[in-house]
């Protein structure tokens, strides 16, 4: 249904510089409406019909970003709006997730419960115990979230 767009992205791709490709989220796009295609995310439903007008307008405002050279933070940001959306959409309905997304959340939380964990070992006078939580819950993040994320991946819940 989106081979069409995913062709015309890579070319987007190869002619946009690699930095602002990966700041516009270009591959991860191609991957997301990849993913939809191939698991057969999208059909005529009333749903999917509200999700294909999301992405119709994302590729617009892609594809005028694109022929205009109009990089501006106005043009950035209302696409970078638009971006989210769709993905916070794909996320609600089909719990897909972008690559790395998962882990990211996970590290984070791994170092919100390793702070709290070394402000209580703080009490005990040595400044050092709050570095050594944080790291502690850095590394137990990352890997629970590396975790969780090859799972999600099996299931084909990552794009």
């Amino acid at each position: 249904m989106f081979e069409d767009k995913i062709q015309q992205l890579r070319n987007h791709r190869r002619n946009i510089d690699a930095k602002l490709c990966k700041k516009l989220g270009i591959e991860q796009f191609e991957n997301l409406l990849s993913t939809l295609s191939d698991q057969g995310l999208i059909d005529n439903g009333e749903v999917s019909k509200g999700l294909q007008m999301m992405i119709e307008g994302l590729y617009r405002e892609l594809r005028t970003l694109h022929q205009e050279h109009d990089f501006n933070k106005k043009a950035m940001k209302s696409y970078k709006k638009s971006y989210a959306a769709l993905l916070a959409r794909v996320r609600e309905l089909y719990a897909l997730e972008p690559s790395g997304s998962i882990q990211s959340r996970y590290t984070a939380l791994g170092m919100v419960f390793g702070s709290s964990i070394g402000s209580l070992l703080l009490a005990f006078g040595n400044a050092t115990m709050m570095s050594l939580g944080i790291s502690l819950g850095l590394v137990f993040g990352a890997g629970i979230g590396s975790q969780k994320e090859k799972e999600a991946k099996e299931a084909g819940k990552v794009f």
